[in-house]
C-alpha cells in the first residue's frame, strides 16, 4: 500500500504552485496532455530498458495524475478513501483456498464468470504464498468468484 504521505507532497506542491481546480475545458485539455507526455516519456524508456527514464516517466506520471484529479476537482481525501477501497477490492480478487481456485477458473473457461458473462476465458490458478491467484494466460491476474466490486466497499 502507498504512503499516503507522498500523494498528500503532491497536492500540497501543486497548491503551493497555484494548481486549483478551474472546471475549464482548457485545464483539463492541458491535463490530457501533460498525461500523454509523461507517458509517451515512460514508454520510450520501458522501450529502451532504461531504468532512469523509466523511474522517471512512472513518478511523473503519478504527478500528473494527482494534477488532473485537481483538474477534475477531485480532493485528497476523496482520492484516499477511494483508492482505500479499490485496495481493498483489489486484495479480494486472490483466492483464499485451492477449491475457490478451481472454481473460479473453471467459472471463467465456461463463460460463467459472474463478472464475464458468456465470455470464455482461459486461464490458471497458481499458489501464491497462502493465497491462490488466478491469471489469463497473459499473466494477467483475474478475478475471484468471490471477488468484492470497488462500488460495494
Amino acid at each position: 500500500m502507498t504512503d499516503s504521505r507522498y500523494i498528500k507532497n503532491i497536492f500540497d506542491w501543486l497548491e503551493t504552485g497555484g494548481i486549483k481546480y478551474e472546471n475549464t475545458p482548457e485545464q483539463k485539455l492541458l491535463g490530457l496532455n501533460i498525461l500523454k507526455e509523461e507517458y509517451d516519456e515512460l514508454v520510450t524508456g520501458l522501450i529502451n530498458e532504461d531504468r532512469e527514464e523509466i523511474l522517471d516517466g512512472a513518478v511523473d506520471e503519478v504527478w500528473m495524475i494527482v494534477n488532473n484529479l485537481i483538474f477534475n476537482g477531485i480532493s485528497y481525501d476523496e482520492f484516499m478513501e477511494y483508492f482505500q477501497k479499490v485496495a481493498m477490492s483489489n486484495w479480494s480478487k486472490f483466492c483464499s483456498t485451492q477449491e475457490i481456485a478451481e472454481e473460479t477458473v473453471k467459472a471463467y473457461q465456461s463463460g460463467g464468470h459472474w463478472d464475464k458473462p458468456g465470455v470464455k476465458i482461459e486461464c490458471y490458478w497458481e499458489q501464491v504464498g497462502n493465497v491462490y491467484v488466478i491469471k489469463r494466460n497473459d499473466g494477467k491476474i483475474l478475478k475471484s468468484i468471490y471477488y468484492t466490486d470497488v462500488k460495494s466497499i
